[in-house]
């Protein structure tokens, strides 16, 4: 589909035959075929021989469309007598069309965002194109039956997807265009990640509640001055309660990878690396208290933050308690979805009016196919975890 074709007839009559007794003609389906301005048939063409006259005529395509696939017949009529030979166009092929995606606007906090989906496919295609946009797993728009227009000599197709307005959890997030050309299911794909700047801090006070004027990014205000700071939706609200003579009151989560790249030598260094970050802080429920995921191909909660209250029970499930299962990957993407869902189903047992660290130990690369930084801004910008 899409390409030029030719179908030749060509017959040889003997010379004793008077050429003007000899007519061609092209049939498809009975119907006579005749020119259009797309399909040429070209005047027959005769050539001598020395004892015979050749007889020829084209079918001309500028381009195949689906609907040319059928038996083409050259019908070769000599005085009363008549002959035809026959030929069928089948499994016509539709080439894989090229996506692109852009957006048409630079992408500003709190404000829609517009997404082009461009789809160039070749001419003669008629039967529909969709286009569906995607992020993360839910379809955010559909159309059925996108209008295409005529350039440069090809078809193209274009949708538009406006995003709610942006907020700070939406900086890294992927959309993806997918086209498919309904006759055959053809199918293509392009995605753009959203990026934006991340606001500032408006407002921001110190422990002694004098102003500071910070430019620091959104996730840093809040920890390092207190007062106040961006929510996810961009609005500005009181962090946390700090103590500023006595230090923060912690729930930390370690989220620790057991893939087999990390090998046993130096898991065992992270269980001791995470008994020394214990050790070092104030344990007990009126003071810091920790909790620990576990990681590999799959994810799985070792015990919540209330599960141990002082050290004699905390860090002999640290070390040498925390097993060490050399899963084949490390999925470190399902590790921090698994702890936001975790923590806003309440399995964490997170304590209310403490700042809230997640500590994530890892060997390398993440095996995820969820975006790492989307869900770290998440965990930031949903002011659950620090």
């Amino acid at each position: 589909v899409g390409e030029m074709q030719d179908i030749i007839c060509s017959v040889t009559i003997t010379s004793e035959v008077d050429p003007e007794a000899v007519e061609l003609s092209w049939t498809n389906a009975e119907s006579i075929i005749t020119n259009d301005s797309r399909v040429t048939i070209t005047p027959t063409n005769i050539t001598t021989n020395t004892f015979s006259f050749t007889y020829s005529t084209v079918i001309q395509f500028a381009y195949l469309m689906e609907g040319d696939e059928g038996t083409y017949t050259c019908n070769i009529a000599v005085d009363d007598m008549m002959e035809y030979r026959s030929l069928t166009l089948q499994n016509l092929t539709i080439p894989r069309p090229v996506v692109q995606v852009a957006s048409v606007n630079p992408a500003e906090f709190g404000q829609p965002a517009t997404l082009e989906c461009s789809v160039t496919a070749v001419r003669g295609i008629t039967s529909s194109v969709n286009i569906v946009w995607i992020t993360g797993s839910s379809v955010v728009r559909r159309v059925n039956g996108v209008t295409a227009s005529v350039v440069n000599n090809s078809a193209v197709y274009i949708d538009q997807l406006i995003t709610p307005p942006i907020r700070i959890i939406d900086d890294g997030r992927v959309y993806q265009c997918n086209a498919v050309i309904t006759a055959n299911r053809t199918f293509a794909t392009a995605s753009t990640v959203l990026s934006f700047i991340v606001p500032s801090c408006y407002v921001a006070t110190d422990c002694d509640g004098e102003p500071v004027n910070s430019s620091i990014s959104y996730e840093d205000c809040c920890r390092s001055f207190g007062g106040y700071s961006y929510d996810l939706d961009g609005r500005c609200q009181p962090c946390p309660n700090t103590s500023c003579s006595g230090g923060a009151v912690l729930d930390v989560v370690f989220v620790i990878d057991t893939s087999s790249s990390v090998g046993f030598s130096r898991f065992q260094l992270v269980r001791e690396l995470t008994e020394n970050i214990i050790t070092s802080l104030k344990v007990g429920s009126p003071e810091s208290q920790f909790g620990v995921i576990l990681f590999d191909r799959f994810v799985r909660l070792q015990f919540n933050v209330l599960r141990h209250t002082n050290l004699s029970t905390l860090l002999p499930a640290i070390n040498p308690g925390l097993p060490y299962n050399r899963g084949s990957q490390a999925d470190t993407g399902s590790a921090l979805h698994f702890l936001r869902s975790t923590a806003q189903s309440g399995s964490l047992r997170l304590r209310s009016g403490t700042f809230k660290i997640a500590i994530v130990i890892t060997s390398g690369f993440s095996s995820s196919s969820f975006s790492l930084r989307s869900a770290a801004r998440w965990l930031h910008g949903a002011n659950i975890f620090e």
